[in-house]
């Protein structure tokens, strides 16, 4: 299948472009002792590449940026013009070349296309694919994807890097039906058929080679497959108004049953381990894992932050406490980060994905996160008692305990209001997880005056702007229909509340968040 060349008319419609040279490998293709290629996962959007990294930018939608660790300097590698939502989810560079899965919509499901992209770093020569996917699973010199074609049916694509050229491995017959691959091993890729009619998922695998196609089971919902010698592990539901629950397909019997496995959730698979939430016997929230060799020995307990994967990286697995036991439910408003060993041997917070995967690529260490996370001091030397900045790495359970859990007070957006321990006058803000609420971490601390500033009760904004120097600002929203007065420290934003005039403004109290 050749692939179109982007007009200079289609390229603006659709991406200004500005490269850098560079190379990136992906993260998700792994050799066993055969030599076998083993792909995991399909290619992060948070893509290494020597001293480089290429990712979403973290502040703006639709763009991807070129972040250089040796001078923290970014330079836009892709920026979306076209108005519409765009977010890329798998980067791949291989032999000069970047290769680029996004997905453009329009807010609807009905306007949402994938693109296929490639930019030769050396010649800024652009084209596109004349097929698309958002998802690029990259073994070795080949990526292989799923697409839909012009009969609107789905299929699995092998694009060959070293000859650039395109091949059809399998094709469904039903049309507006979807296939999702989930795991490649043994030359065998092993992928989920979602039916139109009647919306039933099928467990099935073709060869890398489009050959020895297989339908092995079919439930009505299906995630997380991967193999495990001759048995085929997946998450699914059993029946409608159901219970998931983790399922085992033996090739020897070609029967499937619930798996005796203390793990749950869906459950990953990564260099010999399998990865789950909770166990069965204790029930206790966590993250733990189980050697492939023994899954019915005692689950190794890796971290208590939170049971949702984001990736793995080398050593390290990226975690987050924003999602419930089936990773259906979508996070919550704030999710915390955490780069953990993938034995819980040690684990770092990290406030946003960017700082994740910057940990775990090596391009920042421990104490760099831990003062870049503390950074309490604002311009002309105020600094917040470390008594308020200490709180902001607890959850619940670290500061009311767990027998019981409190009620809150009531929930303001993406966030749940607590009473503070011993006082009156002060409130904790904690984000709603929905994988437990002990594991929901502190977002922000409302309280008098003198619990930021000791000694002193009140204040005028002049006194603040004294006090907190070119880190204050007051000024007239509209919003809020007067001034709001405020101070940014680090990553700390502290809200004194709106007033008429400047004049009359007595601040007596104030809000922090991080």
């Amino acid at each position: 299948m050749e692939k179109e060349k982007f007009k200079s008319i289609l390229l603006l419609a659709i991406f200004s472009l500005a490269f850098i040279l560079g190379g990136c490998s992906s993260n998700t293709s792994q050799g066993d002792s055969s030599n076998e290629t083993v792909v995991e996962a399909p290619a992060s959007s948070y893509c290494k590449n020597g001293t480089h990294m290429y990712v979403p930018d973290p502040s703006i939608e639709g763009k991807l940026i070129d972040y250089n660790s040796e001078d923290g300097s970014f330079t836009t590698l892709l920026d979306n013009s076209t108005g519409k939502k765009t977010y890329f989810d798998s980067v791949v560079v291989y032999d000069g070349n970047l290769y680029c899965g996004l997905q453009q919509s329009n807010g609807e499901y009905v306007g949402t296309n994938d693109f296929l992209l490639k930019v030769n770093l050396e010649t800024k020569e652009y084209s596109q694919y004349d097929i698309g996917s958002n998802e690029l699973w990259q073994a070795d010199s080949n990526i292989y994807f799923t697409a839909v074609d012009s009969e609107n049916k789905m299929g699995i694509y092998k694009l060959d890097l070293k000859q650039d050229k395109m091949t059809n491995l399998y094709t469904d017959n039903d049309n507006y039906g979807e296939i999702s691959i989930s795991y490649i091993q043994n030359q065998t890729i092993y992928f989920i058929k979602k039916l139109s009619v009647p919306g039933n998922h099928i467990l099935c695998s073709v060869q890398l080679d489009g050959k020895d196609y297989k339908e092995y089971c079919e439930y009505p919902r299906i995630w997380n497959a991967f193999p495990i010698d001759n048995k085929i592990y997946f998450y699914a539901l059993n029946e409608s108004g159901g219970k998931n629950a983790t399922y085992e397909f033996d090739n020897k019997t070609n029967t499937s049953v619930k798996a005796e496995i203390p793990l749950k959730g869906q459950l990953r698979l990564h260099n010999g381990y399998v990865y789950g939430s909770f166990t069965s016997e204790t029930n206790k929230f966590g993250l733990y894992r189980l050697p492939i060799d023994n899954l019915s020995a005692q689950p190794e307990f890796v971290s208590d932050k939170g049971t949702k994967i984001i990736d793995f990286t080398d050593d390290f697995v990226i975690i987050s406490d924003g999602a419930g036991e089936d990773d259906v439910t979508p996070n919550n408003e704030n999710p915390n980060y955490f780069v953990t060993k993938v034995d819980g041997s040690s684990s770092e917070r990290c406030w946003d994905l960017f700082s994740a995967y910057q940990y775990a690529f090596g391009f920042s260490s421990a104490s760099d996160n831990e003062e870049s996370s503390s950074e309490s001091k604002s311009s002309n030397g105020f600094t917040i008692p470390n008594e308020l900045t200490q709180l902001f790495d607890e959850t619940v359970v670290d500061i009311y305990g767990d027998n019981p859990l409190p009620q809150p007070l009531f929930s303001d957006g993406g966030s749940n209001c607590y009473q503070a321990p011993n006082s009156e006058d002060t409130l904790y803000y904690f984000s709603i997880s929905e994988s437990g609420e002990a594991y929901s971490y502190l977002l922000a601390i409302e309280g008098p005056l003198n619990l930021l500033i000791p000694g002193k009760d009140t204040a005028t904004i002049a006194e603040l702007k004294e006090l907190f120097g070119d880190s204050f600002s007051f000024n007239f929203s509209d919003n809020m229909g007067g001034y709001t007065a405020s101070a940014q420290i680090g990553e700390y934003r502290i809200s004194f509340g709106t007033f008429e005039s400047e004049e009359n403004a007595t601040v007596t109290a104030f809000r922090i968040s991080k």
